[in-house]
């Protein structure tokens, strides 16, 4: 890495001398405060006007990576580190007769990060992907991404940080930034190089490598998390908007959905009734997936407009259910999104009101179709849904709005 080190000229006439230094790295100790000890580090810089600054570059190679260094320059200028490097001393911007004590901090990661698997620069196949069901521990939404790797892939740090809460096979990395911590946990891990409460210098550090599972557990807790919190609303998803960099692009399978499957229940109830004769409020159940690396995977968005007999949309909910916001979804949209669990194919409600991730119960998720707004008659319903990559497919299902007929004996059509 490089150092850039500014000398200012605080006094009223130019200098008549060099100013010289030493930055000290690696010391198990805090240094005497003596010229030329460290030669590779060592800066001077001369003839610097009244009032002016001027700047030093150091090339500094580390064999092992720690969070503290000194500074050392005369006692008749004030010495900055340049802030780009993201290093910060306890005087800044003070005359530097004493040392000046370094707190090394990787910039924050507050719009994309590197991928967290090798290699770094290269968008990889993903086995999972933010929201989706599952109960292994009790029900709760996948909080981040499963991204494929083999068994001892390096794994690599999107930024700096404190090892925390290190377990058998995980470890996550807290940041030194407010109000945005930096916060990810790693999980499915061999080989950890890192204890608790070691510092992590900069991103792309190796840190561990993937264990027999063959992938990478990745969450992403940087913006809404904290140190002390890791309730779910805290998790981002790492595929909002860009979020790894380069984006997750390696996706090329077109999500599928079971054109043999509608169930049709009446709005909050497990009453079903026959796609032939849809009456009153109407919730909508499909089995869709995404193929992930050949897995089941989830999907990003679902949406349904419903067509007359002249293929004229006459209603439209397009991306009713939004699972790709920039937030998880907690544990509480479970059962608004997942009437039951899954197997070869995820079921889905379309009908409810799946936009806010912040939601808590049935007054943000709750949601149908209102049949009563249309006149009776054929209809088609048409579903359509997308995946993380932007691959979309729809499929039609044919329905008869019956308000007449009301729900009849209740059956389940096409359920398998």
């Amino acid at each position: 890495m490089t150092l850039s080190i500014t000398v200012k000229n605080q006094g009223t006439a130019e200098t008549d001398d060099y100013v010289f230094g030493d930055v000290f790295f690696n010391l198990a100790n805090e240094p005497d405060p003596a010229y030329g000890d460290t030669p590779d580090n060592y800066f001077d810089i001369g003839y610097i006007s009244a009032g002016a600054s001027e700047s030093a570059t150091l090339y500094i190679t580390y064999d092992s990576y720690t969070v503290r260094g000194w500074v050392f320059g005369s006692n008749t200028i004030q010495v900055y580190v340049d802030y780009d490097e993201y290093v910060t001393e306890s005087n800044e911007n003070n005359n530097s007769a004493e040392l000046l004590d370094l707190e090394w901090i990787q910039a924050p990661v507050t719009s994309n990060c590197q991928w967290p698997i090798a290699d770094v620069n290269t968008s990889h196949n993903l086995n999972s992907v933010p929201n989706e069901y599952r109960s292994e521990g009790g029900l709760h939404t996948h909080h981040g991404i499963d991204i494929d790797g083999w068994l001892g892939t390096d794994v690599l740090s999107v930024s700096s940080g404190r090892v925390r809460n290190r377990g058998g096979e995980s470890l996550r990395l807290m940041g030194t930034h407010l109000p945005d911590k930096d916060n990810f946990e790693y999980v499915h891990l061999q080989e950890m190089n890192y204890a608790e409460d070691d510092w992590v210098y900069e991103k792309g550090i190796k840190i561990g490598e993937t264990n027999s599972d063959n992938h990478l557990h990745f969450n992403d807790e940087t913006q809404f998390g904290n140190e002390d919190d890791e309730n779910l609303e805290n998790f981002t998803n790492p595929l909002f908007f860009f979020r790894l960099d380069p984006p997750f692009s390696s996706d090329w399978e077109y999500p599928v959905i079971d054109g043999s499957y509608l169930v049709i229940r009446e709005d909050q109830s497990s009453q079903t009734m026959e796609p032939t004769s849809v009456s009153g409020q109407a919730d909508f159940i499909i089995r869709a997936k995404d193929i992930l690396n050949g897995l089941r995977g989830g999907l990003a968005y679902i949406g349904y407009q419903i067509l007359d007999s002249d293929n004229t949309v006459v209603f439209s909910a397009d991306n009713q259910v939004n699972l790709a916001t920039e937030r998880v979804y907690t544990n509480a949209v479970i059962e608004y999104l997942y009437p039951q669990a899954p197997n070869s194919y995820i079921y889905y409600f379309i009908t409810n009101d799946i936009t806010d991730a912040t939601g808590t119960g049935a007054s943000d998720f709750e949601d149908a179709f209102d049949s009563t707004q249309l006149p009776d008659g054929n209809y088609t319903l048409r579903v359509s849904v997308e995946d993380f990559n932007q691959n979309s497919t729809s499929a039609d299902f044919a329905i008869i709005i019956d308000n007449s007929a009301g729900m009849g004996e209740g059956m389940r059509w096409n359920d398998k």
